[in-house]
């Protein structure tokens, strides 16, 4: 998720689970919590959208809203102003202008129900959605359709710099959270853009029902939250997952090998305080729960020395483990559900919803979602305050981006997205990677870099060479056309 619902939380950005074992016990309540019929539900691999009701000279009419501090935005993009937003050749374009042709023309329709959920003369509320239109980043859907979520409702807020400044946002009080900047806990305003509002889930039945015959005029379906139920033979359990041995080369000539659950009994949650990372030559700033830097730790098998200071080398792994801990656990979770949509690990992950439990926001369950939607690399051009980060909420709001779009937008012409790394070998991970960048790119060139050190090798010794990685991966985009 993202955009103007901000970014659904992960078991590690929840504030109780500070160590290794809070987080084993997260997965040990979310089990529990999942044996009940109906009580998850699926994570959606869409694209993230939000409409909201405005009236402009006394009619109402359906707009879209990406929250940031875009007039445009706070205002509205209803259909006349849909190319004004997003330009020729933006993917989003001829999408949001048949959904919103299909909610405009149920609006007589459903008013009533617009009412009820409060969203008829306020639009500081909004329906948070995603759609699909076929294959997304991920996953290949077999229809085209509009997924609701639920009600959000915007935090008030006004641009103090950048190109919007003075622009206001209305809506809820903003609240802060506490945080630890510099070893000191302070209270922070929290960056989620909006909130989840309860509603009343008949009345949103209801919306649903009389949407879907104009949907299908236009090859559309509209669903609600999809439930997830327990698959009958298949226990969640984590003992496995927990003995199963991980290691972590600390330098060239020490590697330290143990059971994830030993190093989980001892980690502590490192939080989102940046870090100095080592890229080639250069020194770039991530924090410890960062996805490339998990891939370089976990997955790549990168010397921690190398990447960071001696200082910062306890945060790094810790961050490694935590994002290790909650992509191998979640894979236990995920493969114990299913849905009316299918399996779950054939979608983004379930989200769970109880505020007694896991409190007052949803937080999401992926699994190899974590890998497999990794955002931009150490020295990619991806804006940190935006899709790098997956924890919204310890994130305070700063001046620099006051005016950022919490969704990223390819505000030009042509967009090319490079895809490097060694890859020894290419794997479903990288597959998806890929497969998420030719959805939203023009085009997507794989580069396949020849590692400084020794690469991977085979169960006969063999090292695998950048020529094994590139047949590999002439396989698996075969079926991909912008993709080279």
């Amino acid at each position: 998720m993202g955009g103007a619902a901000g970014h659904m939380a992960h078991p590690f950005d929840l504030g109780d689970v500070k160590t290794g074992n809070d987080l084993i016990d997260f997965f040990n309540k979310a089990k529990a919590h999942l044996e009940k019929e109906g009580a998850g539900a699926v994570k959606i691999d869409g694209v993230n959208v939000s409409f909201k009701v405005v009236e402009i000279d006394g009619q109402h009419q359906f707009a879209v809203d990406r929250g940031s501090m875009k007039e445009i935005d706070i205002s509205g993009i209803t259909m006349s102003r849909v190319d004004d937003r997003f330009p020729e050749g933006h993917g989003m374009r001829p999408a949001i202008k048949t959904l919103l042709t299909i909610l405009n023309k149920a609006l007589p329709t459903i008013k009533p129900q617009l009412q009820e959920l409060g969203m008829w003369d306020n639009s500081s509320l909004f329906l948070n959605t995603e759609y699909v239109t076929g294959t997304t980043n991920v996953t290949d859907y077999d229809e085209n359709f509009l997924a609701i979520h639920g009600l959000n409702q915007f935090y008030e807020k006004t641009a103090r710099a950048g190109p919007s400044k003075g622009n206001v946002r209305p809506g809820a009080t903003r609240p802060t959270m506490k945080a630890i900047k510099k070893g000191v806990e302070v209270e922070v305003p929290i960056k989620d853009p909006s909130r989840e509002v309860p509603y009343d889930p008949q009345t949103m039945e209801t919306l649903i029902e009389k949407l879907n015959p104009i949907a299908a005029e236009l090859g559309f379906k509209v669903y609600g939250s999809v439930p997830t139920n327990r698959v009958e033979d298949i226990d969640i359990e984590f003992d496995r997952t927990l003995a199963m041995p991980f290691s972590i080369q600390i330098s060239d000539d020490k590697e330290i090998t143990k059971p994830l659950g030993d190093w989980l009994s001892s980690a502590q949650n490192p939080g989102y305080d940046s870090l100095k990372v080592r890229v080639e030559d250069k020194i770039t700033t991530r924090h410890p729960l960062h996805k490339e830097l998990y891939k370089a730790i976990a997955v790549d098998k990168e010397p921690v020395v190398r990447l960071v200071d001696q200082a910062d080398a306890e945060r790094a792994i810790n961050g490694a483990l935590f994002m290790h801990a909650t992509r191998m656990l979640g894979n236990d979770v995920l493969r114990g559900l299913t849905s009316p949509m299918g399996d779950l690990m054939s979608h983004e992950g379930v989200v769970l919803r109880d505020e007694e439990k896991f409190g007052p926001n949803p937080v999401k369950i992926t699994g190899e979602f974590i890998l497999g939607n990794l955002g931009g690399g150490f020295g990619g051009s991806v804006n940190e305050n935006e899709e790098d980060f997956i924890g919204y909420e310890y994130k305070p709001v700063t001046e620099e981006d006051e005016d950022e779009d919490p969704v990223v937008d390819a505000d030009f012409g042509k967009t090319i997205a490079v895809v490097p790394g060694a890859f020894k070998p290419p794997h479903n991970g990288h597959l998806a990677m890929v497969q998420q960048y030719a959805n939203v790119a023009d085009e997507v060139i794989v580069l396949i870099s020849r590692p400084t050190k020794s690469g991977r090798r085979l169960p006969n010794g063999r090292e695998i060479t950048a020529e094994d990685s590139q047949a590999i991966w002439k396989l698996l985009i075969k079926d991909l056309p912008n993709v080279e």
